[in-house]
């Protein structure tokens, strides 16, 4: 299932950015499962969830580690799941797996609103992750003007 980001929807709603700035797709997908995302400029890519794999904690029942294995263009990654890691370039691409399915186990509701087993987003080689002016220091003052 193809959806836009989540996350950025907020920002472009509020900075009033139009849609097509969005520069990435989202793909919520099944292991085994591959689509099409269609990124700005034309490009189109073919994924496909080939594995994932998540280490859980046998005391808290919680995700430590996730990897998910993918195919993008035929060409395969392993990369690392979880919101603290950045996107890497693979097939001329940038691509990362913000949550698995795991995470979503213990969680009282799916604020993530996956569908599947993992999320992928996918962004154009060399491009921005957001698009200029969505994320600004909000506050009419220095940086770092107090301790917090």
């Amino acid at each position: 299932m193809l959806i836009r980001s989540v996350l950025a929807l907020p920002l472009l709603l509020l900075s009033g950015a139009p849609e097509d700035l969005v520069l990435h797709q989202t793909l919520d997908l099944r292991v085994g499962e591959a689509a099409d995302a269609d990124l700005p400029g034309g490009k189109k890519v073919r994924i496909r969830l080939l594995d994932l794999q998540e280490t859980v904690d046998e005391v808290k029942g919680a995700v430590r580690s996730a990897q998910v294995k993918i195919e993008i263009n035929g060409e395969a990654a392993t990369l690392p799941s979880g919101t603290y890691h950045l996107p890497r370039t693979v097939a001329g691409v940038q691509v990362d797996c913000p949550i698995t399915k795991g995470y979503l186990a213990k969680a009282r509701k799916n604020v993530w609103a996956l569908q599947k087993d993992a999320r992928i987003r996918v962004w154009p080689a060399g491009s921005p992750w957001l698009p200029k002016g969505t994320f600004v220091y909000p506050a009419k003052q220095r940086w770092f003007a107090t301790y917090t």
